[in-house]
């Protein structure tokens, strides 16, 4: 747990509340990292390397799949 944040949730708590606080009421955990943006952030740099040709010619074969799928 975070001390300075449990001190702070503590202090506002004597400060609000003449009753005895429960360890839910003051408990603060730092928060957790975002791999799923760290990924996305390394997808895009990885993105930024390939060819536009390359790209072009992915979305080509990937509008021709969508028309064969949907039967248009």
């Amino acid at each position: 747990m975070d001390y300075q944040a449990v001190f702070d949730k503590l202090s506002h708590h004597v400060a609000t509340s003449p009753y005895v606080p429960t360890l839910a009421e003051i408990a603060a955990y730092p928060p957790e990292e975002n791999l799923h943006l760290e990924q996305m952030k390394q997808w895009k740099a990885e993105a930024a390397k390939v060819p536009q040709e390359t790209k072009e010619r992915f979305l080509e074969a990937m509008h021709k799949l969508i028309k064969e799928k949907s039967g248009a």
